[in-house]
């Protein structure tokens, strides 16, 4: 299942927007799927933090292995930091 980050906003910043978002994403997406891998797409997102994302990866990996969530349109500094911040 692919995820479209944007879709949350262009600028991803706190911690409540985060725990929002992951709401949002356990209540329609992740209790109503079969697929086994998630890909979060981050084209169109310009800011991103690591507490936002944190917020989201922390429900997603209630029922998702780390292994199986993938990560598109990186490029992004904000976005590549962040990520790698909050996964490693």
């Amino acid at each position: 299942m692919k995820i479209e980050v944007k879709k949350f906003g262009t600028h991803l910043i706190s911690r409540p927007e985060g725990r929002d978002a992951a709401l949002v994403l356990r209540n329609q997406f992740l209790n109503k799927t079969s697929d086994s891998e998630l890909i979060f797409d981050f084209e169109g997102v310009l800011v991103l933090t690591p507490s936002w994302l944190d917020e989201v990866l922390q429900e997603v990996l209630k029922t998702h292995q780390q292994s199986q969530v993938r990560f598109e349109n990186t490029l992004n500094s904000s976005v590549a930091a962040s990520i790698e911040t909050v996964v490693s």
